[in-house]
């Protein structure tokens, strides 16, 4: 075959490729997809893979299946992602802590930003501050006036150090000037109970997580963390309208591939998630668990990442935590 023969031939075959990408993206899935979550089962994150990935399962006709690989802040279960085949069978849940972990951890096995692509924000579900309802701070006001007048003493429950309920103690110590002694737990239902037994003074913790103790008066919800309102707690002001304008911690959960998985494959899954998100039924589950569900476009969800990179690794490095 000469020269020219052979140009035809590359040339036919590199559009043949390209060509194949949108049929290739069409028939997708063509067997189970594994999604990914680096936490134990019962989490957010754990509860917001199932109910997305149960519609998903039913509208792209294959399984989505839950792996639940717990351990190191979810970086394990980002490892396993980032070395994965690029070809869509295999998906992360991210949240602010995958974000966080970018600093906290010195020698993660992937890079945050360059080893993953953004497929789909999921939602958000805003963090509340707990206190005991005999403890006497009854707003963020008290809080921070309690905290001035003994610096030091008041002490802050989280679900571990260089956890997203870490940093949002650590931010709220920042902006208001005090010092609260962090003690550092397997979880939030730790918190809970250590807030409850007045071992502990406050914590940060997931809306779902607080309602049942909120909702019968053992513990009372004092503001919650985010922009706006949590639409769990209608009636909770948020920290930024109650004594610390300027106030937000705002912890995001949502999809990521490995990098190199064809765009035509991820714009597909964010079209099917955005789908599943504007469902009723799914909106109910998820408002449920005091989820706000959040439709965004890949490239701004990659950009989300490496903007909360930035943020909360500059946070991390103040506060003297990881990294």
């Amino acid at each position: 075959m000469n020269a020219k023969a052979r140009g035809v031939v590359q040339a036919v075959s590199i559009f043949a490729i390209l060509a194949g990408f949108p049929a290739h993206a069409q028939a997708y899935p063509t067997k189970p997809v594994r999604v990914v979550v680096g936490f134990s089962p019962g989490g957010s994150a754990d509860i917001l893979a199932r109910v997305v990935g149960q519609k998903l399962t039913e509208d792209l006709g294959r399984q989505f299946i839950v792996d639940n690989r717990a351990g190191a802040g979810g970086t394990i279960g980002a490892g396993i992602v980032a070395k994965s085949a690029a070809d869509g069978y295999t998906l992360f849940i991210a949240s602010s802590s995958h974000a966080i972990n970018a600093t906290y951890y010195k020698n993660l096995p992937y890079d945050t930003v360059r080893d993953f692509s953004g497929v789909a924000t999921m939602a958000i579900v805003p963090y509340v501050l707990i206190v005991h309802p005999a403890a006497g701070m009854k707003s963020v006001k008290d809080t921070i006036e309690r905290a001035k007048s003994a610096p030091g003493k008041l002490s802050f429950a989280s679900s571990g150090s260089g956890t997203a309920t870490h940093l949002t103690g650590e931010l709220f110590k920042t902006m208001a000037g005090i010092e609260i002694l962090h003690v550092p737990f397997k979880g939030p239902a730790d918190g809970l109970a250590e807030v409850l037994g007045r071992r502990v003074d406050m914590t940060f913790v997931p809306v779902n997580s607080a309602k049942p103790f909120t909702d019968d008066g053992r513990l009372l919800a004092v503001a919650v963390t985010t922009t706006q309102r949590s639409m769990a707690f209608p009636n909770v002001p948020t920290i930024a309208e109650t004594g610390l304008p300027g106030f937000e911690f705002t912890p995001w959960f949502g999809i990521i591939a490995p990098a190199g998985t064809p765009r035509p494959i991820i714009n597909r899954l964010n079209q099917h998630i955005a789908r599943a998100l504007e469902n009723p039924d799914v909106k109910t589950r998820l408002t449920s668990q005091g989820a706000q569900p959040l439709i965004t476009k890949p490239a701004d969800f990659d950009a989300l990442i490496k903007s909360e990179v930035a943020k909360l690794g500059k946070l991390l490095k103040a506060s003297g935590v990881g990294g």
